[in-house]
C-alpha cells in the first residue's frame, strides 16, 4: 500500500514574486499550468508508482522511467487551447493526451527536459541558440504525422493478450539486448509493442525534423549531432563541416539515418535521461512542480539512486 505524502505549501514568497518577477519552487501543479514555463518539443519522462505495467517496462529497459513523450501543444503559444497536450505512443497507437492527467496523478512522477539550445536562460551566453520556434514546431509536425489508430483494442481479453505480449517482450529485452530483440520480432513480422517504442518516437521525431531543416538551410549542419540523444552514436557525427559540400553534408546525413536507424529506434527512456542534449527542467510529483538544474538533483529529488550514481551514465 502506498503511503500519501501530503504536499507542503511554500513557507513564505520571496519578494521577487511578490513584485511578479520571480516563481516561488516548488510550485502547485495548478499555477504551474497556467503559466508559460512549458515549451513546444520539452521531453516528458514518466513513471507509475505502483504499476506492475511500469515496473516491467523499468525492469526490462534497465531504466528509472517507464514512458516518455513530447509537449505539443501549449496555451501561451496556441491562445485556442486551455490545456496542454504531449504527443506519445500508448497501447492504441501515437496520440495526444492532456498533460494534466500525468501532473494531477498522485502515483505518478514526471521528469521536464528540453533540448539545450531551446533552454531560456540555461544556455551559455556565447552558444548559438537555434532549436527556436520553427523547430519546436517540425519536430512535433513530423511526430504528428505518425499517428495512427494501429491498435484498436476493445475487449478485455484482447487487452490481456497485449499486456502478456509486452511483458514476453520485456523478457526477450533483457536476455537478447533491445536491438537483437527487435530484430527478432521484425523476422517473425511482428512489430513491437508501442510502449517500448515511445522514446524511439521523439528521437527520430527530433532527427527527421532536424535533417529536414539542415537540407533547407534553415540550422547549421552541426545541429544533427546535438539531436541524437545516444553520445556513441553522436560521436560519429564530425563537429566541423567546413571541408564538406552542401551535397556531402547531406549525403552523409542520409547514410548516418540509414546506418544507425536501427540502434535509434531501439533507445529507451533512460538514455533521454541520461542526454547531455536535454537539459533537466522540472521534476514533478504529489501535486508540485520542482525546479532542476541536473540528474542529480531530479534524482535526488525523488529519491532515485543510480546504481553508479556518480557517473552520469548510470542516470
Amino acid at each position: 500500500m502506498r503511503l500519501e505524502r501530503a504536499p507542503q505549501a511554500p513557507k513564505r514568497y520571496s519578494e521577487t514574486e511578490k513584485a511578479g518577477l520571480a516563481p516561488e519552487w516548488p510550485m502547485p501543479v495548478e499555477k504551474f499550468l497556467e503559466g508559460d514555463y512549458l515549451e513546444r518539443a520539452d521531453v516528458m519522462l514518466t513513471r507509475r508508482q505502483g504499476s506492475l505495467f511500469s515496473a516491467i517496462i523499468r525492469w526490462a529497459t534497465k531504466s528509472r522511467f517507464s514512458h516518455c513523450g513530447l509537449v505539443f501543444l501549449v496555451p501561451h503559444r496556441e491562445r485556442e487551447f486551455n490545456n496542454t497536450f504531449v504527443i506519445e505512443a500508448g497501447t492504441k497507437g501515437v496520440h495526444l493526451s492532456n498533460l494534466k492527467d500525468y501532473l494531477k496523478d498522485r502515483a505518478s512522477a514526471v521528469a521536464i527536459k528540453r533540448h539545450c539550445k531551446g533552454a531560456r536562460g540555461r544556455e551559455n551566453a556565447n552558444t548559438e541558440r537555434w532549436f527556436d520556434e520553427r523547430v519546436q514546431k517540425r519536430v512535433r509536425g513530423r511526430m504528428l504525422n505518425k499517428i495512427q489508430s494501429k491498435y484498436a483494442y476493445g475487449t478485455v481479453v484482447s487487452i490481456a493478450l497485449d499486456t502478456l505480449d509486452q511483458m514476453l517482450f520485456g523478457v526477450s529485452e533483457r536476455m537478447r539486448g533491445r536491438k537483437k530483440a527487435l530484430a527478432v520480432r521484425r523476422k517473425r513480422n511482428r512489430q513491437p509493442p508501442n510502449e517500448f517504442i515511445c522514446s524511439s518516437l521523439v528521437q527520430l521525431g527530433f532527427l527527421e525534423a532536424v535533417a529536414e531543416l539542415i537540407r533547407e538551410g534553415m540550422v547549421p549542419p552541426q545541429a544533427m549531432k546535438e539531436v541524437v540523444f545516444i553520445k556513441e552514436i553522436a560521436d560519429f557525427l564530425p563537429d566541423d563541416y567546413s571541408a564538406f559540400t552542401k551535397a556531402e553534408i547531406d549525403e552523409m546525413f542520409e547514410l548516418f539515418l540509414d546506418v544507425w536507424r536501427e540502434e535509434l529506434e531501439a533507445i529507451k527512456p533512460v538514455d533521454l535521461a541520461r542526454s547531455e542534449n536535454l537539459s533537466w527542467q522540472y521534476v514533478i510529483f504529489d501535486g508540485w512542480v520542482h525546479r532542476v538544474n541536473s540528474y542529480r538533483e531530479a534524482y535526488a529529488l525523488l529519491d532515485w539512486q543510480a546504481e553508479h550514481f556518480d557517473d552520469p551514465l548510470g542516470a
